[in-house]
């Protein structure tokens, strides 16, 4: 799971809504000093609208080119171009119960404060500071993650056999915070945690500036 540097230099993040997928990409940004894509800043506009298709496919064609990522979501479509490119593939498979009861918290979580004050709830970047409602669609979420190891997963599984980086599974907290701690010390051993200045980013392509405490975190032990 080398990138030129002796560590992954791209990791794509893949999961069930609810797994906790931005939470963990936040923690390992900070493991690893890779610049933090979300996909949903860069294909949610305000009021919940999406990126044309043809402009997202080239959002994402951009995207998976950069020298270095951590690139977190699915957009089942556009997943190739990211793992084909990426020294390590994640996927969080949580139990789709356990995932449902965390989107059910997050967004009565949400609601109750709003968007302006989400703390360290994810929200798209475009949509943090105005008026829209902070929680898009909960049922269509649920219904996501239900059927995640059915659908998505499935699919996933059968593109991931044919990739050459490594793919890893993480099925619970332990799993996560133990790949954590093993990329840390992968890239704390040659050298310090680089930092983002190092990479060469596409300028429109901005990484990310959510204001998610985890961020500060060190990596779980």
């Amino acid at each position: 799971m080398t990138g030129s540097t002796g560590h992954p230099e791209r990791i794509a993040v893949l999961g069930s809504p609810g797994s906790g997928k931005s939470r963990f990409c936040h923690l390992l940004a900070h493991a690893t000093g890779l610049p933090l894509f979300h996909l949903d800043d860069l294909y949610w506009y305000p009021g919940w609208q999406r990126t044309p298709d043809q402009e997202w496919e080239s959002v994402n064609v951009r995207l998976a080119a950069q020298p270095a990522w951590i690139i977190d979501g699915n957009y089942l479509d556009t997943v190739p171009h990211r793992v084909r490119r990426a020294d390590l593939v994640v996927v969080l498979d949580h139990h789709p119960l356990r995932c449902v009861s965390r989107l059910v918290g997050r967004s009565m979580r949400l609601r109750r404060r709003g968007a302006a004050n989400a703390g360290s709830e994810y929200l798209p970047r475009r949509l943090r500071h105005g008026v829209d409602p902070p929680v898009r669609d909960l049922s269509a979420l649920v219904r996501k993650a239900l059927g995640f190891r059915n659908r998505e997963l499935a699919v996933m599984r059968d593109l991931l056999s044919t990739v050459s980086g490594e793919v890893r599974f993480c099925r619970s907290q332990a799993d996560c915070a133990r790949l954590l701690r093993l990329l840390h010390n992968v890239v704390t051993a040659s050298s310090p945690v680089p930092g983002l200045a190092r990479w060469q980013i596409d300028s429109e392509l901005s990484p990310c500036s959510c204001p998610d405490p985890s961020a500060g975190r060190t990596p779980p032990r």
